[in-house]
């Protein structure tokens, strides 16, 4: 996508929130962002562009504003400058931004995360590759020859069913199966919470063949966090359709905390693999996870359908299962007449 010109509310939110400005001002958190909107909805500023016209509005009394946030909106209102500064830096860096206002914002955020939608986001590369049908792979960083090779084969099935790739990047299962898509054709959504400059510099040329966006709700040259990125794997969740789990070990990392936030709130479908020799999965599937072999995976049924079979499988087993108790039931009467 061609870079857009920001609309007002957009660079609004640049002065009062995030870092995109270094200096001694504390921008406003979310929350306070989110209050703050809420407010400026139900005024006569209706958007946050309002602001730019504060003279001759009372902000204490129409927004309910103590006199010492009233003085922090002015300063924070007076970053202007700096904001323009550094988005034609990042320009000409190769890095966009788009905010919650621009019209290409991804809308499923707002329609699974609701208020914890993030409210910027930079990104270098088509942002039209979010329009497609995403698919996650996750799996441990420190992944076995098998898990690899598993992660491969259903890397495989996503490019033959034409699906695009969103994953974190990170070593192990996730970073096979960037390397994997890419090497197969396949096209990539890489969505990162630290060092977005490095990895647009290392994946340069899929950029320029339009095959990978890298997105990251951070500023570009940010460090790494573990909480920021477990927050990116809940935007991941909502953003994909469904997240192959390779394996997982119970309570261990973010890996298994991001899995049960996605089934506690149902952003997305989760299928597990449930083969013999990786069995930590299990608690995911006790959990509302679908259980996938990789027989499975290899055969011809669809992504789609995958889900389905097993719905079906499943409810076989339960009739089977239901089955052999009766008849041992009955077994137990013929012997006691």
């Amino acid at each position: 996508m061609n870079n857009v010109s920001l609309t007002l509310d957009s660079l609004v939110l640049f002065c009062l929130h995030g870092d995109l400005v270094k200096d001694d001002l504390t921008s406003l958190s979310m929350n306070q962002w989110n209050e703050l909107e809420f407010k400026l909805k139900h005024s006569s500023f209706k958007k946050p562009s309002g602001l730019l016209d504060i003279e001759g509005h009372d902000l204490e009394s129409e927004l309910a504003l103590s006199s010492q946030d009233v003085e922090r909106v002015k300063l924070l209102l007076g970053r202007m400058p700096q904001v323009l500064l550094m988005l034609s830096q990042l320009e000409k860096q190769g890095i966009s931004v788009i905010t919650k206002y621009e019209s290409h914002y991804p809308r499923t955020f707002f329609h699974r995360l609701k208020k914890n939608a993030p409210l910027i986001l930079y990104y270098c590369g088509d942002f039209h590759l979010l329009e497609d049908d995403c698919i996650s792979i996750t799996g441990p960083l420190n992944a076995s020859r098998t898990m690899l090779m598993n992660t491969r084969q259903v890397v495989d099935k996503l490019i033959d069913e034409g699906y695009t790739l969103m994953t974190s990047g990170h070593k192990g299962c996730e970073k096979t199966s960037l390397s994997h898509q890419l090497r197969m054709g396949g096209n990539v959504v890489l969505f990162a919470a630290d060092g977005l400059k490095d990895k647009r510099i290392e994946y340069l040329r899929y950029i320029k063949n339009r095959r990978l966006l890298i997105i990251s709700h951070r500023f570009p040259d940010s460090p790494y966090d573990i909480v920021e990125s477990i927050i990116r794997n809940s935007y991941i969740y909502a953003l994909c359709t469904t997240t192959f789990i390779m394996h997982s070990e119970i309570n261990t990392g973010s890996l298994w905390f991001s899995a049960m936030q996605n089934l506690k709130y149902r952003w997305s479908k989760i299928l597990a693999i449930v083969d013999d020799e990786f069995y930590g999965n299990a608690k995911l599937v006790e959990a509302g996870a679908i259980p996938v072999t990789m027989e499975k995976i290899n055969s011809d049924v669809m992504i789609n359908d995958l889900i389905e079979v097993t719905k079906t499988e499943m409810t076989l087993r339960q009739e089977i299962e239901q089955l052999s108790i009766f008849d041992f039931i009955n077994c137990n009467e013929e012997r006691s007449e």
